[in-house]
C-alpha cells in the first residue's frame, strides 16, 4: 500500500527501479511522497491515547526493541505548511 500511494498517486519512480537508498553517487531516486493526516480522536475518541499507550508499553517492555524516533533528540514539533495548501485541505476535509 505503501508502494501504491508513494508511487503511483504522485507518479514518480516506483522501487522495481529505484537503486539502493545507501548508495553514495548516482542520480536522484525520484522517489514520491505521499501524507495522509488523520486525527484519531475524531475516529476513536479518548480510546486511541489509551490503546497507543498500551501498545507502546508493550513493545517498551520486550528486551531489544525500540520505538521509532525515541531515544533521538525531537527538533521541533511546529510544522509550517503553505496557507493555500492547508484551506484546501480544509475544504476537502469538509472543515
Amino acid at each position: 500500500m505503501a508502494e501504491v500511494l508513494a508511487s503511483f498517486f504522485t507518479n514518480s519512480a516506483m522501487s522495481l527501479h529505484t537503486t539502493s537508498l545507501q548508495a553514495a553517487d548516482g542520480p536522484p531516486h525520484g522517489l514520491g511522497v505521499f501524507c495522509l493526516v488523520l486525527d484519531p480522536t475524531a475516529i476513536a475518541g479518548e480510546h486511541f491515547a489509551r490503546k497507543i499507550d498500551l501498545l507502546k508499553g508493550s513493545i517498551q517492555s520486550q528486551p531489544g526493541t525500540r520505538l521509532p524516533g525515541t531515544g533521538k533528540k525531537k527538533k521541533s514539533d511546529d510544522v509550517t505548511v503553505d496557507s493555500v495548501a492547508w484551506n484546501r485541505a480544509l475544504v476537502l476535509a469538509g472543515a
